[in-house]
């Protein structure tokens, strides 16, 4: 019995697939933009739609800015890690360059305004994140481009493909955006701020500082308005709408399954033996009941991700380690079939 254990236990070591790893995996991180002190926002809307793969979210973020004083140079640096494709910038409707930022770049321009530090050695910057903090950043995560405007109102318009932060914790995944408006706070005032998510089939909700706001639908678009700056990040999440038949099965779990599976196989290894079994059709039902029983086990949670769909997060940890309850099983269901032969 040793030799069989030990088989079983390898072969579906072998075909059973587990990931331990952090359930969150970490996105796009992006934000308004740093600049000088002599710029107005007078309005900013962020738009953000997510492709069909719940993988990427287009980003168009328009700010209606004004200038006081004409043919002014406004640098502004804007970080954006891990953005998939290209960096858009339109001033006016007129594409503005990007600049390459390298190790001898001189950040003078901000440093009136900002904290901000350049570590020679390994190439970074330190930017004020949330508060007192601050977050080193790498050179080629931040975007660099200046402006030379006339007085008056302007706006800029910033368009690129951001990956959805993914959390996998639980049976569904769940998905979200995170923007940061702490650097808002370096320019000269802040305005209003509308946020709006296309695509309203899916229930999606903000969550600023420690509030969570309840959005507005209009026309397939879940819309978000703050008269001032809500706080220092913005976090999108959405929460994806399942079949019934596959929320019947996430209530009835794993172990409604395996529960299920237990009695349909000993009532089944029970009729095959029949009224005298013999001692070793007993043993050999004993051995093959509990394994198929742990088989049940296993396999719901691939049924289960198979209902939910392409929200599953298939991330269950080693399920293969319910082998080792085989061995105690193994005399329960001898002493199950011994009696019921017996009486």
């Amino acid at each position: 019995m040793r030799y069989i254990y030990t088989f079983f236990l390898l072969l579906y070591t072998a075909v059973n697939w587990a990931n331990m790893a952090s359930p969150l995996r970490e996105g796009t991180i992006t934000g308004s933009p740093f600049s000088s002190a002599d710029v107005d926002i007078l309005y900013e809307k962020i738009n953000i739609s997510m492709d069909k793969d719940a993988q990427l979210a287009r980003c168009t973020v328009n700010y209606f800015i004004k200038a006081d004083q004409p043919g002014m140079q406004i640098p502004l640096l804007f970080y954006a890690m891990d953005l998939d494709g290209d960096f858009v910038v339109t001033l006016d409707n007129k594409p503005v360059r990007i600049l390459v930022l390298d190790k001898n770049i001189s950040f003078a321009c901000f440093t009136n305004n900002l904290n901000i530090f350049k570590n020679t050695r390994d190439f970074t910057v330190l930017l004020p994140d949330r508060g007192s903090d601050s977050r080193p950043y790498p050179l080629d995560a931040l975007k660099y481009f200046e402006m030379k405007l006339s007085a008056g109102t302007h706006h800029v318009q910033v368009t690129y493909n951001a990956t959805l932060w993914s959390d996998r914790s639980d049976w569904l995944l769940e998905t979200s955006f995170r923007y940061s408006l702490f650097p808002a706070k370096y320019w000269k005032s802040f305005g209003t701020l509308d946020i709006s998510v296309t695509d309203a089939s899916m229930p999606v909700s903000l969550t600023t500082g420690h509030l969570k706001p309840p959005g507005k639908v209009e026309n397939l678009e879940t819309v978000w308005h703050f008269d001032s700056l809500p706080g220092d990040y913005l976090k999108l999440e959405w929460k994806p709408k399942i079949s019934t038949a596959a929320q019947y099965a996430l209530d009835f779990g794993p172990l409604g399954f395996t529960s299920v599976g237990s009695i349909f196989m000993a009532v089944f290894f029970r009729m095959l033996l029949g009224n005298k079994p013999s001692a070793a059709s007993i043993n050999l039902s004993s051995l093959l009941a509990p394994f198929f029983v742990i088989l049940v086990y296993m396999s719901s949670y691939d049924f289960i991700d198979s209902l939910i769909g392409i929200w599953a997060s298939r991330n269950h940890g080693y399920t293969f380690f319910a082998m080792f309850f085989y061995p105690f099983l193994i005399p329960l269901f001898w002493i199950t079939f011994k009696i019921s032969s017996n009486t």
